[in-house]
């Protein structure tokens, strides 16, 4: 659970960096899509790696799934509109 503590605060932190002060509508927006996605990977691969009985389906289970491959998309080019808008 530590790591994904720091993981999570990783994730504010990289926005925290990127955004701040007042910012448009558009900016917050993207900043919580990244943050949102990129602490919700982290959950994902957090109940992939916990102990468990019951088998899980196999879109959660399975590495590089396509939810692995939009959650990356999505983390990626809001992260990069982000980087982008600063300048």
């Amino acid at each position: 659970m530590g790591i994904y503590a720091v993981y999570a605060a990783a994730g504010i932190g990289i926005v925290v960096l990127m955004v701040s002060g007042p910012q448009p509508t558009a900016k917050a927006l993207l900043a919580t899509l990244f943050v949102l996605t990129w602490i919700g990977y982290g959950a994902l691969w957090l109940v992939r790696l916990a102990p468990r009985v019951k088998a899980l389906p196999a879109w959660v289970e399975s590495w590089l799934s396509p939810i692995d491959y939009v959650m990356i998309t999505v983390i990626a080019l809001s992260g990069l509109s982000l980087a982008i808008s600063q300048f």
